[in-house]
């Protein structure tokens, strides 16, 4: 898994090589101690050995061989401590070496990590800005829009409802003139009619009269001078 710019699993198999190698080296240590000692207690018991013969010691003796071979188990005992007291320190600093430059190496990575995901949450937080001053912007025009049509709409109504009033005024007056000029007419057609049937009455009242004058006439006596000569064909 990698976190924040580096690979853990990379990190634990570098320690885990350095703990091997270090864990190695102290066992080379060790074996080299081992092998010191032994030498060193083969020593003491050549030094024992050569103490119990006689003084005179020559170079085809026993004690002066065996004063040889110690002499030589020392040297080569100093020498297997020595290089192993070596091989160790190169070892241990060689490690120390190697985690110190992965140890610079993952802080540089960490670094760079962090300043690229400074940099990553800049621009994203630039970006919100811009993103947030946007809507803003888009939610100021809105609101605008939104307050222009909310006016247009109430003068519309307005409009509206003063058109609506004006024509039902325009209506009613035209109804009551229409009306008043109906009843004038039908009045003055009344007025006509009556006129018409007084005059009527009138009239037949004249003719009435005039007929019953005429019927009290005595009927006129027809002579034979009076009698119209008959047309023959």
């Amino acid at each position: 898994m990698v976190r924040r710019g580096y690979d853990r699993d990379q990190v634990d198999r570098a320690l885990r090589e350095l703990r091997d190698r270090l864990a190695a080296a102290e066992s080379a240590r060790q074996a080299a101690e081992r092998h010191a000692q032994k030498l060193e207690d083969e020593l003491r018991a050549a030094k024992a050995a050569a103490q119990s013969v006689e003084p005179v010691i020559s170079q085809e003796s026993f004690g002066f061989r065996a004063e040889k071979i110690l002499r030589l188990a020392e040297h080569e005992a100093a020498d297997v401590r020595q290089r192993a007291a070596n091989e160790a320190a190169a070892l241990v600093e060689q490690a120390r070496a190697e985690a110190e430059r992965h140890r610079h190496e993952v802080e540089q990575k960490l670094i760079a990590r962090s300043a690229e995901l400074d940099q990553e949450a800049a621009q994203r937080n630039v970006a919100i800005q811009e993103r947030e001053q946007q809507a803003a912007v888009t939610l100021a025009a809105a609101r605008e829009e939104a307050a222009r049509i909310s006016e247009e709409a109430q003068r519309n109504a307005e409009q509206l409802v003063a058109e609506a009033r004006a024509r039902a005024e325009e209506l009613r007056s035209r109804g009551e003139q229409e009306a008043r000029r109906r009843r004038e007419a039908a009045e003055q057609e009344l007025r006509r009619i009556s006129s018409l049937h007084d005059s009527v009455r009138s009239e037949m009242a004249r003719l009435h009269k005039l007929l019953g004058g005429e019927l009290e006439k005595p009927a006129p006596v027809v002579g034979e001078a009076d009698k119209e000569p008959v047309a023959t064909v």
